[in-house]
């Protein structure tokens, strides 16, 4: 069912979300003090970080045969990962 396919995928890309915005924090705030402008740094390193690998993972179908790379995808991708960066 193409429904559950592109819930699955907001699902996933939430997961990914979380993990790349950890990762940055973790990475980015070693030694510092922190604040409100390094969180909104942070989240959009995470943000450009995950549209990049949605671009690319659409990219990439569009050489698996059976399968289509659709720009639409991205932004279903952005529906998972967005809130979580957030």
């Amino acid at each position: 069912n193409a429904n559950i396919r592109k819930w699955a995928h907001v699902y996933i890309y939430c997961a990914l979300g979380v993990s790349t915005a950890v990762t940055v924090h973790l990475f980015g705030s070693a030694g510092k003090a922190g604040g409100a402008k390094q969180l909104v740094q942070e989240a959009l390193i995470s943000a450009v970080t995950c549209t990049a690998y949605a671009g690319t993972d659409e990219f990439h179908q569009l050489f698996i045969p059976g399968r289509a790379g659709m720009i639409q995808d991205v932004g279903v991708d952005a529906l998972g990962f967005l809130p979580c960066i957030a």
